[in-house]
């Protein structure tokens, strides 16, 4: 239906992009509404724990209709995201959406001021290349070559990725616009974080005092940081107004980092704005203000007072600031909906997303985003320059730990049409066990979900064991990781109450949820990340292509890498399509591990540098091998 509103925003006809892009059209074809042909709804009922306890959904009001997931499908440009960085890669940053939707930032779309800094320093080396090149001789130009691989920092391209590094770390919390959406298969989603887009219709002048507000910084001076506001206007950040430094965090902002900050003092007449960003400043900030506050005042990451209106199957209907309508996911709820008292309850809540087409919001109740906002977003770059491809460990909001490729037994609390929602409860799981015990105890047959329990009981590898405490958390499988096959019916092995054995593989730190799969396959997966892969390990990979620099192999479901031609063989193989085929299962070693400064480029696809050999002698070698000069010893061989 037209009037549908999603969490992720409503099915609306998508306007202009913002900015630059303004000229540029992104869509290809015209969007599928939710009715089909005949006016028929294609929409699936289906069943939550609010529909039982009683809880019916909200039909076509003031609101729109149901609470429900973002889709691409739902998605249109400008809508403005609270978002988390999902990965680091060497020129983009992937970042992952509430409901799970992830898109690409690339590293022109940070910020205007870093834009700027990559302009000078490509300027600079360019200038350099010319009068290094004009009056020297070939032997002099060699020794400035040899000299400059020794001395010189790096290119722009590897200055850029040593930027975004420092700037940004996994599961970071960040503002983000659509700028791009394609619907058509490969499917695209860009984002951009500058708050020239962000803030493009904030009026600065409007702001209040304590109130967020998004910026980049455009220059470090001797008492402080210029930060752009993106707006035309800017605004000062002084040295003693950026509070502790969080542990394990460098004392410095870099130029054309993002950040948020609070008002200290307005500046109506187009001035200066004066500007704090200590943790206990971002954290205390908040709205108070209500009444006739226009929408593009609001950005996502502000902290505004909402009075519950409705409440639904899915979540609550609220009236944001005295009079703008938003919405609250179930999953952003720290309580049932079916707790909530219409029209007495008043909170304060965290903005997710904007929607300028529909002029509603989507807001978060969760404690971890409306009490720990400063620590979750952060930008204060980290001492060491080396980040994960994908961090090993995770901290849900409650403070339980939990590590990538973790197995668990959780239960099925919620049944969606994208996935399933999970929980993860040492209290659960020990009432499960004490029935299982009695059922066995009684003569009676153990059904799959004790068989499954037993597992769980009798497992000893630390690998797969229970390590977070008596503290639980959610988990979210999609649809796609229930089975190896496909699941048409998840109704009939996964509803509400039905156990299941669980892997992690990462964490939405948004919707404060532990992704998992269900796959049978992937339990026994031994490699689930880049950095699982070591030097000098066995490995078995499937042959995915053949291509002129090697073969790019599959060496798990989570993880490829490439042979190259000079190690397909101990002798050089003049058509190595004759001796290789696609689909092929073969044995490697690994000769490089994963290093972001060395990506191949692979079919148009980035792979981190991982190195496999098939050489005879290494492959068959005896002796231990040789990864690192740590691993050398006095006397050894190998």
């Amino acid at each position: 239906m037209e009037g549908m509103l999603p969490r992720g925003g409503t099915r609306v006809s998508t306007g202009t992009p913002r900015g630059k892009r303004g000229s540029k059209d992104l869509f290809s074809r015209k969007r599928k509404s939710d009715a089909g042909e005949g006016g028929k709804s294609k929409k699936k009922s289906r069943r939550t724990l609010s529909e039982a306890q009683g809880v019916t959904p909200v039909e076509d009001d003031e609101w729109g209709g149901p609470i429900s997931e973002p889709t691409i499908g739902t998605l249109t440009v400008g809508d403005k995201f609270l978002g988390f960085v999902k990965e680091v890669r060497e020129l983009e940053l992937l970042v992952g959406l509430p409901g799970g939707v992830i898109g690409r930032v690339p590293i022109t779309e940070i910020s205007d001021e870093l834009n700027g800094r990559m302009r000078d320093i490509q300027a600079k080396e360019d200038m350099s290349d010319e009068s290094d090149g004009g009056d020297s001789s070939e032997s002099d130009g060699e020794e400035t070559d040899q000299d400059e691989e020794k001395e010189s920092p790096s290119s722009v391209r590897e200055e850029a990725a040593l930027t975004l590094r420092r700037m940004f770390r996994p599961s970071q919390i960040v503002r983000c616009v659509c700028v791009e959406i394609r619907r058509e298969k490969p499917r695209k989603l860009e984002l951009s974080l500058r708050p020239s887009l962000v803030n493009a219709d904030v009026a600065v002048a409007a702001v209040d005092e304590g109130q967020l507000i998004y910026g980049a910084i455009k220059s470090v001076e001797d008492h402080g940081y210029v930060v752009g506001l993106g707006t035309g206007s800017t605004g000062f950040l002084p040295f003693a107004e950026c509070g502790e430094v969080p542990p394990g965090c460098a004392r410095k902002y870099l130029v054309g980092q993002t950040l948020d900050c609070v008002v200290r003092e307005a500046a109506s007449d187009g001035g200066v704005v004066k500007l704090a960003g200590g943790l206990d400043q971002v954290r205390a900030a908040r709205t108070d203000k209500t009444g006739s506050v226009p929408l593009a005042q609001i950005v996502p990451g502000m902290l505004v007072p909402a009075t519950t209106q409705k409440v639904c199957a899915d979540g609550l209907y609220v009236y944001c600031m005295g009079f703008i309508p938003g919405t609250v996911h179930q999953r952003h709820l720290p309580r049932k909906a079916a707790a909530y008292a219409p029209g007495k309850e008043k909170h304060f809540a965290r903005v997710l997303s904007v929607h300028p087409g529909s002029k509603r919001l989507t807001l978060s109740l969760k404690p971890h985003l409306v009490d720990q906002y400063a620590e979750l977003s952060c930008a204060l770059p980290p001492k060491r320059n080396t980040i994960t491809f994908t961090p090993k460990r995770f901290v849900t909001g409650n403070g339980a730990v939990v590590t990538l490729g973790d197995q668990v037994q959780a239960t099925v609390v919620d049944m969606g049409r994208k996935g399933l929602l999970l929980k993860y409860s040492p209290k659960l799981l020990k009432e499960k066990k004490t029935k299982t015990k009695k059922e066995k105890a009684a003569g009676g047959e153990a059904g799959p979900e004790a068989e499954a329990g037993e597992a769980e009981e009798a497992s000893t590898d630390p690998a797969d064991g229970v390590r977070h405490g008596k503290k639980a958390f959610f988990c979210y499988a999609a649809k796609g990781r229930l089975a190896d096959s496909p699941v048409k019916d998840m109704g009939k092995n996964y509803g509400p109450g039905t156990w299941h054995r669980c892997r992690v593989l990462g964490h939405n730190a948004v919707d404060d949820v532990v992704v998992v799969t269900l796959e049978p396959s992937a339990m026994g997966e031994s490699f689930l990340t880049y950095e699982d892969l070591r030097a000098g390990d066995q490995v078995t990979g499937t042959v995915l292509a053949i291509m002129d620099i090697g073969l790019k192999v599959r060496v798990s479901r989570y993880v490829t890498a490439v042979c190259p031609v000079a190690h397909m063989s101990d002798t050089k193989l003049r058509n190595p399509a004759a001796k290789f085929a696609v689909n092929q299962k073969l044995k490697f070693r690994v000769l490089r591990e994963a290093d972001r400064t060395a990506l191949l480029d692979v079919s148009a696809h980035r792979t981190p540098g991982v190195l496999l050999t098939r050489r005879k002698r290494l492959l068959t070698s005896a002796h231990p091998p040789l990864a690192s000069y740590a691993d050398a010893k006095e006397d050894g061989i190998y």
